[in-house]
């Protein structure tokens, strides 16, 4: 974990988003291999530890800001004393004192990297992103070789959609810590949502060799491995998640699409249900569990999961319900 005075790191929530409407037709002739989507936001939430003598305390933010907020009584431009202030506002989520804070600072010393880049943090709390950039690169022209500062405008650019300027300063901080498994995921990340998928596997493996236990950059590069039609490897990679994760359905679902490609049908419906005793309203898992029944002429199975999927699909799957309904006719037909 990074450790750096007055600086936290920014991310928003994540969570494995419900699938959305594939981009264009596919036939149901086989195996439907969409996959589960990726994490698209960084991932990580990183707070540095307090000083350790403040670790005596029950809440040693709240004494940093009481102790700061006694000085500032007497003096309000202490700017030591407004730095730490505005960093334990900062996470304690009190965003707005804590802008208040750097803001102050900043008229001080308008040379104050920390105070620029706290300002930034705190705008970027606020979903204020490009002048949450603005500070950090600010902060960034103090100090140029800094690695957080860098990462942190990292993440500034992935949450503005700039993900060619994300990667350069992702690939600037590992140049200076080439150990920060975090800097090459969401280098990963902003690779694969570039489209170059050869480029998001290496940080993922590189990710994966920092950081085994690290879910997420399994996920991923198990999906990297899947789209460049490496299936076995995609498969390794989302054994291993379950095997930390057991509720991890996106990881099951892909599996079995990849059980699919490679003509396993049996282990393939094994990890849609799997995937549907976890989301049981997977309209995808419906589908392509409906496929592998139909063809392993699995009649009344087939059936059932096409009505399935024709109950739980979302809007946005209106061609696939109709093609769905088309075979489903079929199969009943073939019954009769």
């Amino acid at each position: 974990m990074k450790s750096y005075p007055y600086l936290c790191i920014f991310v928003a929530a994540t969570t494995l988003a419900a699938s959305s409407a594939p981009a264009q037709t596919q036939s149901l002739n086989e195996p439907w291999s969409i996959e589960k989507p990726t994490l698209s936001v960084p991932k990580k939430v990183e707070v540095p530890a307090p000083d350790k003598e403040r670790l005596l305390t029950s809440d040693p933010e709240e004494k940093t800001i009481d102790g700061a907020t006694m000085v500032l009584e007497f003096n309000p431009d202490d700017l030591k004393s407004l730095l730490e202030r505005g960093s334990a506002l900062l996470r304690k989520r009190r965003i707005e004192e804590s802008l208040a804070d750097f803001d102050h600072a900043l008229t001080i010393d308008s040379n104050q990297a920390d105070a620029h880049a706290g300002r930034g943090l705190a705008l970027a709390r606020l979903g204020k992103h490009d002048q949450a950039c603005q500070s950090l690169t600010e902060a960034l022209i103090l100090r140029p070789d800094d690695a957080v500062l860098l990462y942190n405008r990292g993440v500034a650019f992935t949450f503005l959609k700039r993900d060619r300027d994300a990667v350069a300063d992702f690939s600037k901080a590992i140049k200076i810590d080439d150990r920060d498994a975090e800097s090459f995921y969401n280098r990963g990340m902003a690779w694969k949502r570039l489209g170059e998928n050869k480029n998001a596997l290496l940080d993922f493996s590189r990710t994966v060799d920092l950081a085994p236990g690290d879910v997420d950059a399994l996920y991923n590069r198990g999906l990297s491995h899947f789209h460049s039609g490496r299936f076995n490897e995609a498969i390794t990679d989302f054994t291993r998640v379950v095997s930390m994760q057991s509720d991890h359905s996106a990881a099951f679902f892909n599996r079995g699409v990849a059980h699919a490609k490679l003509g396993d049908l049996d282990a393939a419906i094994a990890d849609y249900t799997t995937a549907l005793s976890i989301n049981p309203k997977d309209p995808d898992a419906f589908l392509n569990r409906a496929n592998a029944h139909r063809q392993k002429r699995e009649t009344a199975a087939a059936i059932s999961n096409y009505e399935a999927f024709i109950q739980n699909a979302p809007a946005g799957y209106e061609t696939y319900v109709d093609q769905a309904k088309r075979r489903l006719a079929e199969l009943k037909g073939a019954e009769k």
